[in-house]
């Protein structure tokens, strides 16, 4: 399985001729690309789905996705694209710094996506923003779609 660039999917930053930087249109994916997505957390919970309908709610939440600051916090987990072509389109996932919202990081950049519907996509319950590392997902073993070869 190859592993693709954020570049391949989404537009880079764009430098203009007097050197400062734009951002481009947010996170784009073909939802008819992708065949499954996989999210894997630190504690071990793995959810794994092919279903179209759900794969269409990822890529318009994607897509709409918005650019924010790097920061150094290390990822709890990953979120990989698995598309039809063998590429693989992997983020690391952050829980984020409260709010409502979780990050998702790649070389290119950072995003948030909405943690409400993350979570309903995944089927995750929330975590519980004052122990996030200790108390999410652990144990939860949400109902997915089988994995059809």
């Amino acid at each position: 399985m190859r592993a693709v660039s954020v570049g391949a999917v989404m537009p880079m930053l764009l430098l203009c001729a007097c050197g400062c930087e734009r951002l481009a249109a947010p996170l784009a994916i073909d939802p008819l690309n992708a065949q499954t997505v996989t999210f894997m957390s630190k504690q071990s919970v793995r959810v794994e789905f092919a279903d179209p309908a759900r794969i269409q709610r990822l890529a318009s939440m994607l897509t709409a996705a918005k650019r924010t600051d790097e920061q150094k916090c290390a990822a709890c987990g990953d979120l990989m694209l698995h598309l039809r072509s063998g590429e693989l389109i992997q983020f690391g996932f952050l829980l984020g710094h409260g709010g409502d919202v979780f990050e998702l990081r790649q070389e290119s950049g950072m995003w948030t996506v909405p943690r409400s519907e993350f979570l309903a996509i995944f089927e995750l319950p929330p975590p519980d923003d004052r122990r996030p590392d200790e108390s999410w997902p652990a144990a939860h073993s949400p109902a997915s779609t089988p994995i059809v070869p």
